[in-house]
Formats: C-alpha cells, structure tokens, sequence
C-alpha cells in the first residue's frame, strides 16, 4: 500500500491486492470499522439535493442517498465525525466498481459501540 499526506491532513491510499494463487472474485469489500463514539455525526451527498446528515444511523446504505437521475447507487462522498477528527470517504469515479442497482455500493451498520463502513466493489 503506498500512502501519500497532503499538506491538509488528506491521506491518499493505494492499494494493490494480488491473490497468491489464481482466485475469481465475485465482490471485494474493503470494511471500515471505528468506535461509534468517534463517530456520531454522518454527512453524505451524491451531488445536487441528494444530502444527508445528522446524527449518524445504527444503519444505512448508499441506496438511501443516490441521486435519482444517477444509473446507479453510487455515493462518492462519506464522512463519519466527532467533530474533533473523522474519516472521510471520497471518490472521484465510478472506474473499478461492481455497480448494480439492487446491491448497495457502501453499507454502514452498527454493531455494539462499533460502527462498520463496508465499501462493495
């Protein structure tokens, strides 16, 4: 994985994932998980007036906030805060992505005090 910091605390992550032997992948999920403390407020936008945030939900998925005129359910913009500090999620295409209309592209869901981001590709 290579790691770049930007001058604003941005971090750029790379990764590169190379099976050990030849596999079939049907979906890959990178799962995202953090104390739900660190996490009570939610902000998420697909563009346009498709927004959402408040208080972060016990669960959600991109379906929720996909814009309408948009193919798929796509969301490119997520960020989970205490206001402090977060995690933010963005993407600047849908290059490389499994986009179907029934299968939610990011999935959050409670378990106990952790909050689990699951990113489906």
């Amino acid at each position: 994985m290579d790691s770049r910091v930007e001058f604003d605390g941005c971090v750029l992550n790379t990764m590169h994932v190379q099976p050990r032997q030849p596999t079939k992948l049907d979906r890959l999920s990178l799962v995202v998980r953090m104390p739900k403390s660190e996490a009570p407020c939610f902000v998420t936008t697909a563009g346009g007036w498709s927004a959402t945030h408040g208080w972060t939900p016990a669960k959600w998925d991109s379906r929720e906030t996909a814009m309408g005129s948009m193919r798929y359910n796509f969301v490119p913009y997520v960020l989970l805060t205490d206001s402090d500090r977060g995690f933010c999620l963005f993407v600047d295409s849908v290059r490389g992505w499994k986009l179907e209309s029934s299968e939610p592209t990011m999935q959050l869901d409670t378990q106990g005090d952790q909050l689990e981001l699951r990113l489906n590709s």
